[in-house]
């Protein structure tokens, strides 16, 4: 968008499902560091690494010379993100992203910052909060053991198996996902 289309838009969906967090973005190989602002009651990330600034741009974001800028949901959201809204007219009210989590980011072209056009953008995210049989009564959480993501996958109702939890061996005993999860956080030495 733009009068000389020097804004790029993406809405990028990292998963089909709420997320724990989003830990980083990288652009090209370049994590990016950044500071918050709010615009239409959202927070809204502004990229500071020096590579991505340039205040020499007039179609910066800011003083400073902002090429980048993004807002990040983690799937839980319940309504449209205003700043989406506000900046891309194609979106609406109706336009939750419900249960999904996603990123939408803006970039100002800049022939020193992009010359070789859209740059590669990567994400690295804690995901999906999994059931651990091991503490029945608490709530979801963030686990790497595969055993509980394993777990997971099975008894998802969207995406994975719909086993119901009368399908799932729970058991601390041989077989059983809580004897798997505790063996997956064992620490292994791997010295001889």
């Amino acid at each position: 968008s733009g009068t000389d289309n020097n804004l790029f838009h993406a809405v990028i969906a990292l998963t089909g499902h709420p997320i724990t967090s989003l830990e980083k973005i990288k652009i090209n190989d370049t994590t990016l560091t950044t500071s918050t602002t709010t615009i239409n009651s959202e927070t809204v990330y502004k990229v500071t690494n020096s590579k991505f600034l340039n205040s020499d741009n007039d179609n910066a974001f800011d003083n400073s010379g902002t090429l980048i800028r993004y807002i990040f949901e983690d799937g839980t959201q319940t309504t449209a993100n205003q700043f989406l809204v506000n900046q891309v007219s194609s979106f609406g009210q109706n336009h939750i992203g419900k249960d999904c989590a996603f990123v939408y980011i803006q970039m100002v072209f800049d022939a020193e910052a992009f010359g070789s056009g859209v740059p590669q953008i990567s994400f690295e995210v804690k995901g999906k909060k999994v059931y651990d049989p091991r503490n029945p009564s608490a709530a979801p959480a963030f686990s790497s053991n595969p055993a509980l993501c394993i777990r997971d996958y099975i008894s998802d109702t969207v995406y994975g198996l719909k086993a119901p939890d009368s399908e799932i061996n729970d058991l601390t005993s041989a077989g059983g996902f809580a004897a798997a999860a505790n063996i997956c956080d064992q620490t292994v030495n791997l010295n001889p």
